[in-house]
């Protein structure tokens, strides 16, 4: 499989292959060269645990000072904003509830921040709490046989569809958003992106809406497309 360039809402779950990490230190996890295995990629629905490390695709190594640099760098940045001075982070209520609406029921919710945006351990939202987080990511495996990561950054929904882009021999990966932008977060400098990639980096396909009947009739051959 080749090597693939990523501009990605940044995001800190391992298991959601696109996203990079900008770190404290202002540098994207290293690039392995280890190779995908070949086996089908499945996601139990009693627990967020992610497919094997080895069935991931390498990550590129970005040698960047901060995230503004890299995503100008890759991209168009549109709008940036503090996580203080942002009204968009839901509640794990209110995430329950819009992904619900959707049809994306099956898997757990999960929380790798706190409301400041810090690193915590990976937690399953309650839709009883209050809580706000600036990242929430679920699963959802559509009949297409096409498993996707569903991720809310701030309010933005967007959906990778990660068994895709593990089989495919593109040279960049495919995203999937309701605008012409991905929203990412920064965890080193607290704040939201929101970026126009540039399509040497990320392909980025615009829908309505994402929810279960746009990706249950989403095919490969449209992904493609």
């Amino acid at each position: 499989m080749k090597r693939k360039n990523v501009l990605i809402p940044l995001c800190l779950t391992a298991f959601v292959v696109l996203m990079l990490t900008v770190t404290s230190c202002g540098k994207q996890p290293q690039a392995t060269t280890e190779e995908p295995r070949t086996e089908k990629t499945t996601v139990s629905k009693e627990t967020s645990t992610a497919p094997e490390e080895s069935s991931q695709p390498p990550q590129p190594t970005v040698e960047t000072k901060n995230a503004e640099e890299f995503f100008s760098e890759h991209g168009t940045v549109l709008d940036v904003k503090n996580i203080d001075a942002s009204d968009s982070m839901l509640s794990e209520s209110e995430i329950c509830e819009l992904l619900k609406a959707r049809g994306f029921t099956d898997y757990p919710i999960t929380a790798g921040q706190d409301s400041e945006g810090n690193l915590i351990d990976e937690v399953k939202v309650s839709p009883d709490s209050q809580r706000k987080h600036p990242i929430y990511e679920t699963f959802y495996a559509s009949p297409q046989g096409i498993l996707w990561v569903i991720t809310v950054i701030g309010d933005t929904v967007m959906a990778n569809p990660l068994s895709y882009n593990l089989e495919s021999s593109k040279d960049v990966m495919v995203y999937i958003s309701e605008h012409e932008y991905v929203t990412s977060f920064d965890n080193a400098s607290k704040r939201f992106f929101n970026t126009v990639p540039s399509e040497s980096v990320l392909i980025l396909k615009q829908v309505e809406r994402i929810d279960a009947a746009t990706l249950d009739a989403m095919t490969r051959e449209e992904i493609d497309r």
